[in-house]
């Protein structure tokens, strides 16, 4: 049971992709996602906020043509592995400009991989090993050096800010 959590969060982040996700991003990432070469994983928890997703600090600093995630998000199932060529995670942050609250969450993608085959700045701090869930829970945070989440929305005409992430929640 626990091997399948992968691929059921793999579910979840491609079915995002498809209902929020830019024709770009669609183009990018689900081929390699739906033929099980990439995974994918959903990044909301943190330390301080638990559950309550109001209190998400993990920060979006747009620059030039992408953005950069800093923060720190935990338990991250199969937030680090090698058993596929690259993790898509799905990560919650705020833009400088968002509202406090829910509505300022956005959505960004933040590949382990860039195109250009370079790792992503974004790190696994340690993993947690949990009882019945699995091989592992990741923790995760950039907090010196943010990492690089990929652009380019169908909800950027949504937000009032200039911010173009996967789903702006403003």
């Amino acid at each position: 049971m626990s091997f399948s959590l992968c691929p059921l969060l793999t579910q979840g982040a491609i079915e995002a992709l498809l209902l929020r996700g830019s024709p770009e991003l669609q183009k990018r990432y689900l081929p390699k996602m739906v033929e099980g070469r990439w995974t994918g994983t959903m990044n909301l928890t943190e330390p301080q906020a638990g559950s309550d997703l109001s209190l998400v600090r993990t920060k979006a600093e747009r620059q030039g043509d992408h953005y950069l995630v800093s923060g720190q998000k935990i338990f991250i199932t199969y937030g680090e592995h090698d058993m596929s060529e690259n993790i898509v995670h799905l990560v919650l942050a705020r833009t400088p400009d968002a509202p406090e609250g829910v509505k300022g969450i956005s959505l960004f993608v933040v590949p382990k991989f860039m195109e250009d085959g370079k790792r992503n700045p974004a790190k696994c701090a340690s993993i947690e090993h949990k009882l019945g869930s699995g091989p592992s829970s990741a923790r995760s945070r950039s907090p010196r050096s943010a990492s690089r989440a990929a652009t380019s929305s169908r909800a950027g005409n949504r937000c009032p800010s200039s911010a173009t992430p996967m789903y702006a929640g403003c």
